[in-house]
């Protein structure tokens, strides 16, 4: 028997589903949905709702960098981890549509994980040289250098590890991606791609790839 290939549209699972099934319950999360047509006409209305949502994620994506002097301060033994999955909260909002998207053919992977992976680096850039008001002034040398490094630890310690641990099928080469884009616009200050679990051990280890907070 022939099965269509779906995703779930709550946790994004992989589903294998009879052709002529309207509604199915997904096996991972018990979501329960519509199944969509496969016509052409209809998928090309999925794929345009799922490009929308992938822009507007992509529009949105300095949630990931909200509030950070807030995570900074909370990255402590003590705190780090209800920090950590607040902040994963946040994660999943953002990059759960770029999932989407990327899920529905190889090239639109692709145009995903770099199209996101640049507009977060650039979302960086944006803020290190016009400062946190978003003005086009550029910041002071020294003022510019003291916010990368701050940027550059949350992402060590944050972004890349909330990425990692959504286990997404994106997620190791989004994480990638930011790297790459990373050491190409910030070449003196590159860090290691770590996750959530190392960074706890850090703390007994007092060693954070190398960084100093």
């Amino acid at each position: 028997m022939e099965y269509l290939v779906k995703y779930c549209p709550k946790c994004n699972g992989e589903l294998r589903i009879p052709p002529d099934m309207k509604k199915c319950i997904c096996m991972y999360c018990g979501e329960t949905f519509e199944v969509q047509e496969t016509e052409s006409g209809n998928t090309e209305i999925t794929i345009q709702a799922a490009r929308a949502d992938y822009k507007l994620a992509l529009e949105n994506i300095g949630l990931l960098l909200d509030n950070f002097n807030q995570y900074m301060e909370n990255f402590t033994k003590k705190s780090y981890s209800t920090s950590f999955e607040n902040y994963v909260q946040t994660g999943i909002r953002v990059i759960q549509p770029i999932e989407s998207y990327a899920s529905l053919s190889k090239e639109l992977y692709e145009e995903a994980v770099t199209g996101a992976s640049r507009a977060l680096v650039e979302e960086v850039k944006r803020l290190i040289d016009g400062g946190q008001n978003g003005s086009k002034k550029r910041q002071k040398r020294s003022v510019r250098k003291e916010n990368l490094d701050r940027y550059q630890y949350f992402f060590a310690v944050y972004t890349i590890p909330m990425i990692r641990y959504l286990g997404f099928k994106i997620s190791e080469p989004l994480a990638d991606g930011i790297l790459a884009n990373w050491r190409m616009e910030f070449p003196k200050n590159v860090f290691q791609k770590g996750s959530y679990e190392e960074i706890q051990a850090g703390f007994n280890k007092k060693s954070f790839f190398g960084l100093k907070f």
